[in-house]
């Protein structure tokens, strides 16, 4: 009895946009038995993005965690569908069908999720302002994109070369470094591309270099705040790999990976959200033998929606920001 069902529908199917587009649809409330007395019914539309995490430290005792916060709002609308919020009005038992529409802005953040405390999500709520109970509410998310064209960035299409070099704590010896470097024809993808890197190992130690791997690597970075302290995060997801090669000692050594593809991902970046950032880099990772520390170089890649002309259109994730090329939030842990 009273309300039994509150629907959401667009008219797209599925609710996937883009900025500037407009939102059309319509809420359809259920009701049987007896007239519904509201005050009215409001729909509201709303962007926004929050960041929530935890830092532990110590141990034992001494273990302390700190949990960091952020978030923001990017749109919020609200408007009565039917009612002014304050004189009641009686709703028959059927069907009643209200529409919709909404124009988005331009430039929005695109819909992501790191995971549920870490998002940027868009949503649609309706609210039932019932005269004499609790109110009905029923929210639908969607999803919104935005393009990255690879062909406005043509520096992404020149090749690269990104080197690093480590120096080893060694007994009696002079020759101490190890310097891995990276070489990609381009720095500008879409998923459904295959990179291949060019790699070089030059082994100066008196250490062997037993193994070393090549990763296409995921980066997504998270600033949260706790008071007026201001910590960063990052989460690291293999997106594909590739072994490399061992080095022996007072050696050099140079090989093509295999072809590693980009599956459906987010693209770089997202726009206009300052404390959630998508980073993608090949990562050259080199194992000294013993308790040497890895080396690790970095190299930093921009994915976007749309291909450059002179390649084949691929499949592509349309949903992007700028393309910066950043710096590898881990490259400071392991020197």
């Amino acid at each position: 009895m009273g309300i039994d069902n509150i629907d959401i529908i667009c008219q797209r199917d599925p609710p996937v946009f883009r900025g500037g587009d407009i939102i059309l649809g319509n809420v359809v409330v259920s009701i049987s038995g007896s007239p519904v007395k509201v005050r009215c019914i409001s729909i509201k539309f709303k962007g926004k993005a929050k960041v929530y995490f935890t830092i532990t430290t110590g141990a034992g005792s001494s273990r302390n965690s700190t949990t960091y916060r952020n978030q923001e709002e990017y749109y919020k609308q609200s408007t009565n569908l039917v009612g002014d919020g304050t004189n009641i009005i009686d709703l028959d038992p059927g069907t009643h069908t209200y529409p919709f529409s909404y124009t988005l802005e331009r430039d929005l953040p695109f819909s992501f999720e790191s995971n549920y405390r870490n998002k940027v999500v868009h949503s649609i709520q309706v609210n039932v302002d019932l005269s004499s109970s609790f109110d009905k509410k029923e929210k639908k998310y969607f999803t919104v994109l935005h393009d990255l064209d690879l062909n406005q960035e043509p520096h992404l299409a020149s090749s690269a070369n990104k080197q690093e070099s480590k120096k080893l704590t060694l007994p009696f010896s002079r020759n101490k470094t190890i310097t891995g470097s990276v070489t990609i024809p381009r720095t500008g993808f879409v998923p459904g591309d295959q990179i291949q890197a060019q790699i070089q190992i030059e082994n100066r130690s008196s250490v062997k270099v037993s193994k070393s791997s090549v990763t296409l690597l995921q980066i997504v970075e998270l600033i949260g705040r706790h008071g007026y302290r201001l910590k960063s995060k990052t989460i690291n997801t293999t997106l594909a790999t590739t072994e490399g090669r061992s080095v022996a000692s007072e050696d050099v050594v140079g090989w093509t990976t295999d072809p590693m593809t980009i599956p459906t991902v987010p693209p770089s970046g997202i726009p206009k959200c300052d404390f959630i950032k998508i980073h993608y880099f090949v990562r050259l990772d080199v194992t000294p033998s013993g308790l040497h520390r890895h080396l690790l170089v970095d190299h930093p890649i921009c994915i976007g929606t749309i291909p450059f002309n002179d390649q084949e259109h691929s499949t592509a994730f349309h949903s992007t920001f700028g393309p910066r090329l950043w710096e590898s939030p881990f490259q400071e842990e392991h020197q």
